[in-house]
């Protein structure tokens, strides 16, 4: 048997980084969608049918973080991870083609995270985003999975 190599997705920020979301946050979600399911890219944790048509939230369970030398903080298992833009998400799309996934797996849902949500803003490598406890998801982003190569 082979060893399993798992990639964490860690949102870099300032220490003081949670707060509560006072609305709505707009955010877009990168997804593998499979022939009978959808997961997340990086933990493979699968998102139920309910979740994806958004008729229920997709909830993170646990907390897990570290705080580094400078001060900064990795926020990795147990939030969602998402990104501000659609440029940010369609640019993690560029990664993952070249990476792990094949164009026709990759999936963006435009999400929100909802008002009351326990949240933080930072850094996905260069990509701006956020890791939240919640999100709903509300459509699926159409788009040229050939111009994003």
């Amino acid at each position: 048997m082979g060893i399993i190599i798992k990639k964490n997705m860690c949102l870099t920020t300032t220490k003081n980084c949670f707060r509560y979301a006072r609305k709505d946050i707009e955010c877009y979600k990168v997804i593998i969608e499979g022939q009978y399911n959808f997961m997340t890219p990086y933990t493979k944790s699968i998102i139920p049918f309910s979740v994806i048509n958004g008729l229920a939230p997709f909830t993170a369970k646990g907390r897990a973080y570290t705080v580094t030398e400078n001060g900064m903080r990795n926020i990795s298992i147990g939030y969602i991870h998402t990104y501000e833009t659609l440029e940010c998400a369609l640019d993690e799309c560029r990664t993952w083609m070249y990476s792990t996934c094949s164009d026709d797996q990759l999936t963006i849902f435009r999400c929100t995270i909802p008002k009351g949500t326990r949240y933080a803003k930072g850094y996905f490598k260069k990509y701006e985003g956020y890791a939240s406890k919640q999100i709903i998801f509300h459509e699926k982003i159409e788009y040229n999975k050939n111009l994003i190569v």
